[in-house]
């Protein structure tokens, strides 16, 4: 649950009060049987990772790009997303925005389950911290490196692996491609080695990197999508000579300069290190052939060696370098956190050995170079230092401050020193936190006149935007007498402000709208009368205005249970493939004393005493079924409920009953590679419309799953399910022939 969502009113305009509040009303309410539908996945569209329908291994926790992220991933730990449509065409290439402390690790994307088969393996590199984003992306390529395309609806598992560390990466989103996005992606690492075009320039024979790099060389490459717009460059390069400039060009070498990266002498061209510098995202939006036009110092060749770049949609916020400077505003950073004290926010806990450091995105030095850098520290011990890096934290150090103890942790007091290297125009400010203990707080900085600190701030005015909130997630209802009692988690957007509910029966509003605000994730509606059934429609409102589609919860007046696969309610007509099983449980325990469910000549009991919940298995009872289902309440009430739905099958269904077959030993040995060979050349011949074909193979299928010698190493259950099967899609597809 978002801990910035907590309390409860019981009428009129929530409020928040007490988050320890909300947990205790959560812990006395009982869900009952409504369940929240979610659309089939757009696996072209951006698919937030922490939107995984099941998953295990990691957390949830908000990521520096303004969403949540699932982080804490090691290995053997997975997420799926269900219903997850590719179309006709498919995917072929696949992207993860993800960010890593460590060396990274790996993406196994597998369908169907997490042991099915897998179309693709993404190398996730270290990124040099866990907040340092970038696309990852990979070919999709089964195990024999052969090319995958995925077509048509699947559950889609991401297993992710480990190359060398426990601890692999964070990860923000995901998304698959139709075309390749190693060359095309420019949020992924773009070797520059990789060129259309170059003048002036060379490549390294053994490395790929660009070396030999004259005064005006350039390198081209086509065709790079910078989608919704990037708003910086960051550059691995190294120089020993005199440094330089990257002009970044759409388009020609005439085209607009969409940004300038300031390369400095470095000293060393073993001295590799990563430059940044702001793009302007009102240029590079959509597809352009992006121009790198290098540029000596004077006039001087050799710059700069070039490995690779990468583009980023975070935003720099102009900050005047010569006005009071809030040290906890920061755009990136790690090891410290913030804490508030003596009314100041504040840069806290930060412990010399663990490399703290904060960046700024970004700081205009305007015309003339500052003289003096000042900041307002308190420390209880030494203290330290702070160093002052230009566009990287290898960058040049413009200034090295000490802060010497102050005897107390809020007595903050301003230490001066010199700027030593001259500094001019706009520039990503680095600035590392140094020493051998515990440090200090940091307050804030200027490169203009401390009397800045004394200032007032000015008023916040929030950033407006067109974009609609996210949904409230898990939302859970109880319906007690005269009242429904609800909770929900998120919505989990930071400019979230407040949730609205209406409550409806037949269609029609019942009473006023009810407004949730920002701080409250409960509420419970008055006025319910018995033997009525209602449904709630809930949507978000973010402080621009903008409202979601909203979700729709259903609220019936009967001894609360479920019926569902794979999560979702079982409603009349649904149609559910044979692998998947129908899960009955009783979600009101207090309430119903006894359920039971009769499919056919089975009679399936729940008692919550013993057992509450059970998975039936339908696999091979193909065609229409009827299930009554009979609970019991503690008044002796007995009402029942009718569902028809069908069960079908399809050589997906079956690929999953070999896989489970497998598991459980009731398919073995080598009949397991037989059967599956033979369904995947029936499933080809089927996507190239040649059924006449795919009729051939599944014979072929049922030859290999019927021959004697193979009669030890499938039990005779397996084999009469997936007989049933074959059959069925036999009898069909022969009908289409006809």
């Amino acid at each position: 649950m978002d801990g910035n969502w907590a309390g409860q009113l019981l009428s009129g305009t929530y409020e928040s009060w007490s988050s320890a509040a909300a947990v205790q009303a959560l812990n006395v309410i009982k869900p009952m049987e409504a369940e929240l539908r979610y659309a089939v996945k757009n696996p072209f569209d951006k698919i937030e990772a922490e939107r995984y329908n099941i998953g295990a291994g990691f957390v949830l926790e908000g990521s520096f790009e303004g969403s949540l992220q699932l982080g804490g991933i090691q290995h053997g730990s997975y997420a799926a997303y269900k219903n997850v449509d590719f179309g006709s065409d498919g995917a072929i290439g696949f992207i993860a925005r993800a960010s890593s402390g460590t060396g990274g690790g790996q993406i196994e994307i597998r369908l169907d389950s997490k042991d099915g088969p897998k179309v693709g393996t993404l190398n996730v590199e270290g990124t040099g911290d866990w907040n340092h984003y970038i696309d990852a992306v990979t070919l999709l390529k089964d195990d024999q490196g052969a090319p995958s395309t995925i077509t048509g609806v699947h559950d889609v598992y991401l297993v992710f692996t480990k190359t060398n560390d426990d601890y692999l990466f964070n990860l923000n989103w995901i998304q698959f491609t139709t075309t390749d996005p190693t060359e095309t992606d420019a949020y992924a690492k773009l070797k520059a080695g990789n060129y259309d075009s170059s003048e002036g320039l060379s490549k390294h024979a053994e490395f790929g990197y660009l070396d030999g790099i004259h005064h005006n060389a350039y390198a081209s490459y086509e065709g790079i999508d910078f989608g919704t717009g990037a708003a910086g460059i960051t550059v691995h390069v190294a120089s020993g000579n005199q440094g330089g400039t990257i002009e970044i060009k759409l388009d020609s070498l005439d085209g607009p300069t969409a940004g300038v990266v300031q390369i400095p002498a470095l000293g060393s061209w073993d001295n590799w290190v990563d430059i940044m510098a702001n793009i302007d995202d009102t240029l590079a939006v959509g597809v352009h052939d992006v121009y790198l036009v290098f540029k000596g110092a004077n006039g001087s060749d050799y710059p700069l060696n070039l490995e690779w770049f990468t583009f980023t949609t975070m935003k720099g916020k102009a900050r005047d370098a010569y006005k009071k400077l809030e040290a906890e505003n920061y755009t990136n950073g790690v090891g410290f956190g913030r804490e508030t004290g003596g009314g100041e926010t504040y840069l806290a806990g930060m412990f010399g050995p663990n490399n703290p450091y904060a960046m700024y995105n970004y700081v205009d030095f305007g015309s003339e170079s500052p003289t003096q850098f000042h900041v307002n520290a308190a420390s209880a011990t030494a203290g330290g230092t702070i160093e002052v890096r230009l566009d990287s934290l290898g960058g040049p150090v413009i200034a090295t401050a000490t802060v010497s103890g102050t005897g107390g942790w809020q007595n903050f007091e301003v230490s001066s020193t010199d700027v030593t290297t001259p500094v001019t125009g706009k520039h990503i400010v680095f600035m590392s936190f140094k020493g051998g203990d515990w440090l200090y707080n940091f307050d804030k900085f200027t490169f203009g006149d401390p009397a800045v600190f004394t200032e007032p701030a000015p008023p916040t005015i929030p950033e407006e935007d067109d974009v609609a909130p996210g949904e409230v997630e898990n939302v859970q209802v109880k319906r007690g007498e005269g009242n429904i009692t609800l909770s929900w988690d998120g919505p989990y957007d930071i400019d979230a402000q407040k949730v609205q509910i209406t409550l409806r029966s037949n269609g029609q509003q019942v009473g006023d709208v009810i407004e949730v605000n920002r701080g409250i994730q409960t509420a419970v509606i008055q006025g319910i009368e018995a033997g009525k059934d209602y449904s709630l429609f809930i949507r978000s409102i973010d402080r621009s205005g903008n409202v979601s589609q909203g979700v729709t919860i259903e609220v019936t007046d009967s001894p609360s249970f479920s019926l569902t696969v794979n999560g979702k309610n079982l409603e009349n007509g649904d149609a559910l493939e044979d692998y998947m099983a129908l899960s009955f449980k009783i979600i009101d325990t207090s309430a119903i004393q006894l359920a039971e469910i009769t499919i056919g000549d089975k009679v399936y009991t729940l008692d919550p005493l013993t057992k509450d919940a059970i998975d039936i298995d339908l696999a091979g009872n193909l065609g229409d079924i009827t299930a009554t289902v009979t609970t019991e309440d503690r008044s002796g009430n007995k009402p029942q409920k009718t569902i028809q739905f069908r069960v079908i099958t399809s050589v997906p269904s079956m690929k999953q009953l070999i896989a489970r077959f497998a598991d459980s030993g009731d398919v073995s040995g080598a009949l397991i590679p037989q059967l599956t060979n033979a369904l995947n050349q029936v499933q080809h011949q089927l996507d190239l419309g040649r059924v006449d074909h795919a009729v051939k193979h599944m014979q072929n299928f049922t030859k290999h799953l019927n021959k004697e010698p193979m009669g030890r190493n499938v039990s005779v259950q397996a084999k009469t399910v997936l007989n049933t099967d074959a059959n069925s899609l036999l009898e069909d597809w022969q009908d289409d022939l006809e």
